[in-house]
């Protein structure tokens, strides 16, 4: 059974934000909010919400499946399975993200097909839903320091306390949520010369490049970094073919039943394979193919960059 991807956390995780600073702002009313803070407060959460439906929906679609599937294995006289689909219903209900399995109820094939189309699809969304509400976030708070500097200039202080706390409550909902999706995503943007290989096990990423037949990554023509999250430039070491494991920040488990990483092609030529998940047949290695190489594995010629985002 592969465990559940902690990227699904940041569904709850978003939605906890939202609900912290609304809070924050439904206190602040009660307690005489000014209406400079007001309107900029109210417009903010408006588009938040706007931004966090289709989460929500992805979630109210997934139970209603989820329900048809209880139908179909109830009708079956499968107890076990039903109390699996009852137990995966609550835990999305509730956080957002799928039930830990129980072993005393093994889980019907429907749910897992179900669950694995759904954490596919969630991955993907929350991380383009993230990429927008960090912008806006980062708006609103530069509008509420503004208003906080013009109440203090001109003596209105509790105003700027009002301010204030509007403020950390966005800090707390924005440490919320990207707690888990930083800990669990890696984007990686990297030269490659035909095909290479990379491994990750715990923290550590390298490079094997022993069936490669042309230049290893971020050789080709130069000594190119491998940039990841776009802020670390990775500069590999070669010892020959392989490269010195590099701590790239990351935490993929190395106990436990092993997981399934996701991948994302988001721009540049070739192709990015998952062709090996972490568990403990492999000493928890996942391996990433890279080829710079057509669908049918015909050579495009020259060298060429990839991006490509992991989530697990």
């Amino acid at each position: 059974m592969n465990a559940i991807k902690l990227t699904l956390v940041a569904i709850g995780a978003m939605a906890l934000a939202a609900c912290s600073i609304g809070k924050a702002v439904a206190q602040e009313i009660a307690t005489g909010l000014p209406k400079e803070l007001g309107d900029l407060a109210f417009n903010y959460e408006v588009r938040l919400a706007e931004m966090l439906k289709p989460i929500e929906e992805l979630k109210a679609a997934y139970i209603r499946q989820l329900k048809a599937v209880a139908t179909r294995v109830q009708a079956k006289g499968d107890l076990p399975g039903l109390l699996a689909v009852q137990a995966e219903i609550e835990s999305i209900t509730k956080s957002g993200v799928p039930a830990k399995p129980d072993p005393k109820y093994p889980e019907p094939t429907e749910l897992l097909e179900s669950r694995k189309i759904f954490q596919r699809t969630s991955a993907d969304l929350v991380d383009r839903q993230g990429t927008k509400i960090e912008p806006l976030r980062a708006g609103y708070r530069r509008e509420l320091e503004k208003l906080k500097i013009d109440f203090t200039r001109a003596g209105r202080l509790e105003d700027a306390l009002s301010a204030k706390r509007l403020i950390d409550s966005l800090e707390t909902g924005a440490s919320t949520n990207r707690a888990e999706p930083g800990k669990t995503n890696l984007k990686i943007r990297v030269q490659v010369d035909d095909v290479s290989y990379l491994y990750l096990r715990g923290p550590k990423i390298w490079f094997d490049h022993t069936r490669g037949k042309f230049s290893p990554p971020g050789l080709a023509g130069g000594e190119f970094p491998t940039y990841l999250d776009d802020k670390t430039e990775w500069k590999p070491v070669w010892n020959g073919k392989v490269t010195e494991p590099y701590d790239a920040g990351i935490s993929l488990p190395t106990t436990g039943d092993g997981i399934e990483i996701h991948l994302r092609f988001s721009d540049g030529r070739g192709q990015a394979n998952v062709i090996q998940n972490p568990g403990p047949d492999n000493d928890y290695t996942a391996i990433i193919e890279l080829l710079d190489q057509r669908e049918n594995r015909i050579g495009i010629g020259g060298a060429d960059w990839m991006e490509f985002r992991l989530s697990w």
